[in-house]
């Protein structure tokens, strides 16, 4: 009888599993550009469904506030599929003099969103 339990939970549960529908899942960096004065970005799509993400870069400047770029959202991502991009910042023409004084990169490059709200709040396809 017990087993019996055992199996009919299992199947349960597999079945519950099947039943969640795929969805795009994105992975999104961003690091300083070969000259130091600006930022390159690159969003992925690791999921298993087709997606559009939106990602936000931020530079933590030591001992100041930070930088926040505006948001980009790519165009729709085929799993696997990836895009890159330039963030831009308002006010900043180059980030070097901010974040490489001295041609070390100082600041600390992060993304605004969480690896599950790059593809949230994102109008439905038509």
């Amino acid at each position: 009888m017990r087993t019996w339990c055992i199996t009919i939970l299992l199947v349960l549960a597999a079945a519950c599993q099947k039943q969640q529908p795929e969805k795009a899942k994105f992975r999104a960096s961003c690091k300083p550009n070969n000259t130091l004065d600006g930022m390159e970005c690159t969003v992925e799509n690791v999921g298993k469904k087709r997606g559009r993400a939106c990602v936000t870069s931020r530079e933590q400047v030591p001992k100041s506030r930070p930088l926040i770029a505006q948001r980009i959202c790519t165009k729709p991502l085929e799993p696997g599929e990836s895009h890159s991009f330039k963030p831009k910042f308002d006010r900043v023409e180059s980030l070097q003099p901010i974040c490489s004084p001295d041609g070390q990169w100082i600041c600390r490059d992060e993304i605004v969103e969480t690896p599950e709200m790059l593809g949230e709040n994102i109008p439905g396809e038509k």
